[in-house]
């Protein structure tokens, strides 16, 4: 119960109090003076009659004392009126029932017993007899039970105003409270604004300062902890002279790219190098050195699109994985990247070589790199500065040239062939809840049109984004969900996580395919669907928060990041976007159990998502070593083949 209605509900039972007992004590005394009102009545008509029958008594004339005794009690208000002799026999004996027109209960509380008033009848000095008067209870009861009703209208109008104005009291003197509770729900909203209004009550303004400075203690902490890990992560991570990802990183990243079934299965890996650059900074000093270098890394970032990944080796080595790039765009890709650095490069005599190997997954990563440089020292002895590993046949992934898949795409949306595999991300944090099902990610699959075989999302996702068809698969894969959990039985559901594409982010609005299907499958999206989407793709295009935040306020649906620290941004994102759960990149969990740089990153990371509010999930967990390292850390959820396997949905 709130705080208000505890309050009026005290009050309520202090004014019942109140009125009960002035009730009571009133109708008391009012009994009381009823009582003693009858009583003098009756005494001071036995007198005056005692003294009018004197000479009839002593007559004897019971005519006339019937006649002056009649005229008293056919008033009504006696009930017994009595004159008897001295020798005690009766001249007059009058008396009618104690009725009273009022509720037999009232009667019974308030219970009047009139006693019998006498007054002797002299005959000169000597007493002839007396006269006994007892005066009529109905009368009496009348009088009281109107005072009793009169009484209680009064105490309800005036407890009606008293519990009004302690209405409007109560609401003045808790709206302060109101604002530190809307502000707390805030502060877990990762609001931290501060309650401008100042209470008039000096508990309650020492109450609103304390939480003030309480929000500024909790932002400053965060802050200090997101600068913690973004020096960490630019110490350990960074390249010093170009803050561009380097070797480490990179490494990390490509082993994780080339072995996860579910990222993308071909691509191309450019080594780019400024050539000739260890005389330039001989002759020129490492000051200016370190600013060439600076600007060619200002060059080639805006070329790296979304899915690529560009990192500083070392030296004058850069290099760019170009994940899901074919042959004809990655050669095209190379192009303008000799052509941006050797514009930078104009003025030094330098100029700038690159090396392009072609993969198709699984391949190991020095492997690959190798071949790349291969390919660089051949673009040494090319007038056209770009040597190229011709190892790989790039147009081609499995048997299907880019045309033919992107064919087989286009029909697979109308064939219904988009499927889905869940795997489970399961808790560990929480003893009680350890083992048990976050949710489900549904992770896109197809079946082939020519011998029904299902492939991973790895090997067409590529064309699908080339061709921008990527849309279509994504709110084919959410319809096939969506559709799927409305065919289950409600204990048998689970929440499901479904991918969106920086294509879809792009292309979404309130009227857009995904909000139609959320609307159509409104029972089910707000308790049984996450939307998951890459941190790169919100932190470099700011608008696609307001689309995410915009579906979640709509539909209740819940968001999530996936492949946490590998924007290189702040997480002032996590403000605004409010994710339900943060799931770290596997290029930091892939090796955790002897990398200390990881370990302290994951921790510092998990730090950050639970002080904003979110459960921290770490992905590719393969071994369970990994699984122990992990939980010791405070991870609150694990996703990897170790955990749980995906599962065909067909």
């Amino acid at each position: 119960m709130s705080l208000s209605r505890q309050l009026l509900v005290l009050i309520v039972l202090l004014l019942l109090l109140a009125f009960a007992g002035s009730f009571w004590i009133a109708l008391g005394n009012t009994r009381d003076y009823v009582q003693r009102q009858s009583a003098s009545h009756a005494r001071d008509t036995a007198k005056a009659l005692g003294l009018a029958a004197s000479s009839a008594l002593h007559d004897e004339d019971r005519a006339t004392l019937i006649a002056m005794a009649r005229a008293l009690f056919d008033s009504g208000y006696y009930q017994k009126l009595r004159i008897v002799k001295q020798n005690g026999e009766a001249l007059v004996d009058l008396r009618q029932p104690g009725d009273a027109d009022v509720p037999d209960w009232f009667r019974r509380l308030w219970r009047l017993r009139p006693a019998e008033q006498a007054a002797p009848v002299m005959n000169g000095w000597r007493q002839a007899g007396r006269v006994v008067v007892q005066s009529h209870p109905g009368l009496a009861y009348r009088q009281l039970w109107n005072n009793a009703r009169d009484l209680l209208l009064w105490f309800l109008g005036l407890a009606a105003v008293a519990l009004v104005l302690g209405l409007l009291l109560l609401r003045a003197l808790l709206r302060p409270l109101q604002s530190i509770e809307a502000r707390a729900a805030a502060i877990c909203e990762q609001d931290f604004g501060h309650i401008e209004e100042r209470p008039g009550s000096r508990e309650l303004a020492r109450i609103v300062t304390a939480m003030n400075h309480a929000t500024d203690r909790v932002r400053q902490m965060l802050a200090d902890k997101d600068n913690l890990v973004a020096a960490l992560r630019e110490q350990v991570y960074q390249h010093p002279v170009t803050h561009l990802p380097n070797r480490r990183f990179f490494m990390n990243h490509l082993e994780r790219e080339l072995d996860s079934p579910e990222t993308h299965a071909s691509g191309a890996l450019l080594l780019i190098q400024v050539a000739g650059f260890k005389g330039y900074n001989d002759r020129n000093g490492y000051v200016r050195g370190d600013e060439l270098l600076r600007r060619v890394a200002a060059v080639l970032s805006p070329l790296a699109g979304e899915k690529m990944q560009l990192a500083h080796l070392n030296g004058a080595d850069f290099i760019l994985l170009a994940a899901g790039s074919g042959r004809d765009q990655s050669l095209q890709l190379a192009e303008q990247l000799r052509d941006a650095v050797g514009a930078e490069l104009i003025d030094t005599l330098l100029d700038c070589r690159i090396g392009v190997a072609f993969y198709q997954c699984p391949e190991l990563g020095r492997a690959l790199l190798a071949r790349a440089d291969a390919a660089l020292r051949k673009a040494a002895g090319d007038i056209e500065r770009i040597g190229v590993s011709e190892d790989i046949a790039a147009e081609m992934l499995d048997g299907y040239t880019v045309a033919a898949w992107r064919e087989e795409l286009r029909h697979a949306v109308d064939d219904k062939r988009i499927l889905f595999a869940l795997q489970p991300v399961k808790r560990v944090r929480e003893p009680d809840d350890a083992g048990t099902v976050l949710h489900l990610e549904a992770l896109m699959r197809l079946r082939l049109h020519a011998d029904g075989g299902i492939v991973t999302a790895g090997r067409f996702l590529p064309v699908a984004e080339r061709f921008g068809l990527a849309n279509a698969l994504d709110v084919a894969l959410l319809g096939a969900v969506l559709a799927w959990l409305g065919e289950q039985k409600a204990e048998a559901r689970r929440r499901i996580a479904v991918n969106l594409s920086a294509q879809t982010l792009a292309m979404e609005s309130e009227a857009g395919a995904i909000a139609a299907l959320l609307d159509e499958y409104a029972d089910l999206s707000g308790d049984f669907l996450s939307l998951e989407v890459n941190e790169r793709l919100i932190t470099r295009v700011p608008g696609h928060i307001a689309v995410l935040r915009g579906l979640a306020d709509r539909f209740g649906v819940e968001l999530g990041v996936d492949h946490v620290g590998t924007g290189f941004d702040s997480f002032a994102y996590i403000n605004a976007l409010r994710p339900a759960y943060m799931k770290i990149d596997g290029s930091f969990v892939r090796d955790v159990e002897s990398n200390p740089d990881n370990q302290f990153y994951i921790r510092a990371l998990g730090d950050i998502c639970r002080g904003l509010g979110s459960l921290v999930v770490a992905e590719c967990v393969e071994s369970d070593e990994v699984m122990r390292q992990l939980t010791a850390f405070g991870v609150d959820a694990l996703q990897g083949y170790q955990v749980g396997k995906p599962t065909l949905v067909v």
